[in-house]
């Protein structure tokens, strides 16, 4: 069985394609931004130690559901609220990266 953090990296990076191909043209250049550093965040962090702990768990399960809201706003047609949502992508993102870096852990 893959560990959970995986698990949710591949939803995160599955959920952030359908909503760049949902926005299609409607996507203003830091909404696509932001998407595609996601996806290639989380292509990068797959390979690494720390998706694959427990520690990875709430971060990823944060950054899953930030991404899926962006989604639910997509879907809803509602762009005024898109600023927001993927504000929320961001921080997530930043919060995962930091971390990723796993400062101050040990493992013994």
């Amino acid at each position: 069985m893959l560990p959970k953090g995986l698990l949710n990296a591949d939803a995160i990076i599955e959920a952030c394609k359908k909503t760049l191909q949902d926005l299609g043209e409607k996507a203003k250049p830091d909404w696509k931004e932001t998407l595609n550093n996601t996806i290639a965040t989380m292509e990068d962090m797959k390979g690494k130690f720390f998706v694959k702990t427990n520690f990875a768990i709430p971060v990823t399960n944060a950054l899953l559901k930030d991404v899926n809201g962006a989604q639910s706003v997509v879907s809803s047609g509602d762009f005024t609220k898109m600023p927001e949502a993927i504000a929320k992508v961001q921080a997530s993102l930043q919060n995962l990266v930091q971390r990723g870096k796993m400062d101050g852990v040990s493992l013994t």
